[in-house]
């Protein structure tokens, strides 16, 4: 298995040959629950399986590591400061989603969210590739997309005439 996919299953996130083994890791990182699991055929060990958990402590892997892979949890908030303090819990920040009807609200969590981008209405894979990525934090430092790689990979130089 890559390891990739090791540490996606670590974290109880089943895969075809460890399916079953998928309640059992996550009851050893604090009782959490797996609210669905949509398998996916494949070859062995190729293809995880989306998977969504509930009940999981504040300290919990999932909520606090930076985790590829089809896998998400269901955190109960009360409000929109309390769901800015959990997020910015951890030492990554690449991206966030924010789904409300409550613009301002959203306007000013992202002055808040300490993260590279936030998504309003739309979930953290949403990408253009004139988009800007990257995060802060742990999750690196820098842009990805167009423009930097442009003067990632040109050389500035400077010309002076003096005509005098």
């Amino acid at each position: 298995m890559r390891p990739e996919a090791e540490r996606v299953v670590r974290y109880g996130v089943p895969c075809q040959r460890t399916r079953s083994s998928a309640d059992r890791h996550a009851d050893a990182f604090g009782n959490g629950r797996r609210r669905s699991d949509s398998a996916r055929r494949g070859r062995a060990g190729t293809r995880m399986s989306p998977t969504v958990f509930e009940g999981l402590p504040d300290e919990h892997p999932l909520l606090v590591d930076e985790i590829y892979g089809p896998v998400t949890a269901l955190v109960p908030c009360d409000g929109m400061t309390d769901a800015i303090s959990l997020a910015n819990n951890s030492p990554f920040g690449l991206q966030t989603g924010i789904f409300t009807r409550a613009l301002d609200s959203a306007r000013a969590a992202i002055e808040e969210l300490e993260v590279g981008a936030v998504m309003i209405n739309d979930s953290t894979d949403y990408r253009l590739d004139s988009m800007p990525f990257g995060g802060v934090k742990a999750s690196g430092s820098g842009r990805e997309g167009v423009r930097f790689s442009m003067r990632a990979m040109s050389e500035t130089k400077v010309v002076c005439f003096n005509h005098g």
